[in-house]
């Protein structure tokens, strides 16, 4: 499939590991491969799934962190949930980040309205629990604002994006820029 992106009027180089290049062929391109003979299943409820409108158009509000918060938060509402309740340390762990990071981002994808924070705590001894994250099902639009905050390219992408979804009608109110 790459093959067909690649031209015999244009020369390729590829990068070696000790930061060099050396001249690569177009056969020696069609060789290549990262994906070895042996790999790891696919199985059902193992596989995140993000729609590309959150990864081209919202990923710039969410910032890199909040992004891979909503990638761990939505991988861990499996199945028909649309909730996940780990603890901020443990979202910590998983991203890198500190817990007060964690804390930060989630009120982000709150104010987002991506999430909502629910918090859990023992009716005897008023202990808190991890808080329940209720996860959006759908994705939002992105607002006028924000449309108007990306960068030119991004908002030609946009409306690409937009004028698709109406060429295949399944654009229902949806916001005009």
């Amino acid at each position: 499939m790459l093959e067909e992106f690649l031209s015999k009027e244009k020369i390729y180089h590829i990068k070696l590991p000790n930061g060099q290049k050396r001249a690569i062929s177009i056969e020696e391109i069609n060789e290549l491969s990262l994906n070895p003979d042996h790999v790891l299943p696919e199985i059902n409820g193992q596989k995140t799934w993000v729609s590309n409108y959150v990864a081209t158009f919202w990923m710039r509000f969410m910032k890199p962190q909040g992004f891979a918060l909503y990638l761990q938060l939505q991988k861990m509402a499996y199945g028909e949930k649309d909730f996940s309740f780990p603890s901020v340390s443990y979202l910590a762990m998983l991203t890198g980040m500190g817990e007060r990071s964690v804390q930060k981002y989630l009120m982000h994808l709150y104010d987002l309205g991506f999430l909502v924070i629910i918090e859990s705590q023992d009716a005897r001894t008023y202990a808190f629990d991890s808080n329940i994250y209720l996860l959006t099902s759908v994705t939002p639009f992105i607002s006028t604002k924000q449309y108007e905050a990306l960068p030119k390219r991004l908002q030609s992408d946009h409306d690409k994006f937009m004028e698709q979804l109406k060429k295949k009608k399944l654009l229902q109110g949806s916001p005009e820029y």
